[in-house]
This record gives C-alpha cells, structure tokens and sequence, in this order.
C-alpha cells in the first residue's frame, strides 16, 4: 500500500520546487540591487556605440534595450548561480554526513 519510493520521490520533488523558487526569489533580489549600478557603469559605451555605428536617433532605444538585456544578464547569471551554490551546497552535506 505504501511506497517508500513514492514518498522520497515526492520529497525529492518538493526540495526540488522550494529550491527552484528560491533561486528564483534570491535572482529577482539580487538584480533588484545590482541592475542599475551595472547599467550606469555601462551605458556610456553603449550610447557612443550607438551614437557611431547607428546615428543619434537610435541612442534612446538603444539604451531602453541595454537595460533590459543587462537586467536578463544579471538575473539568469544570479538564478544559475544560486541554483549551482544550493546543489553543491546540498551535495556536500550529504556527502559529509552519510
């Protein structure tokens, strides 16, 4: 009637789940902070650029692009990261301590 794979399977599934909208979470703060600073220190560049390759008129559209492309960047860099950091984290203390 009960079966014990079921419920490590179940288990597993919901570690699985919390950790996804941890990571999650953990990436949305994480951008949150740092998405600004970073735009700032590279959006000078990115308007000469801009400004060179594609004349005046696309600077301001440029610009609104690079901000969501940096915003993207930092989350899913910040998402695989964390995600990378709770399994070996996970992983070692398995290994520790059975």
């Amino acid at each position: 009637m009960w079966d014990k794979n079921k419920h490590k399977e179940a288990a597993r599934s919901i570690f699985m789940s919390s950790m996804f909208w941890f990571a999650n979470v953990a990436a949305a703060v994480a951008t949150f902070f740092s998405v600004q600073p970073a735009y700032r220190f590279t959006i000078g560049w990115v308007q000469d650029f801009a400004r060179h390759q594609y004349g005046p008129d696309w600077i301001e559209p440029v610009s609104w692009f690079w901000w969501l492309a940096v915003a993207l960047i930092l989350f899913f860099t910040a998402r695989a990261s964390i995600a990378t950091l709770i399994v070996m984290g996970a992983l070692a203390i398995a290994v520790r301590f059975i």
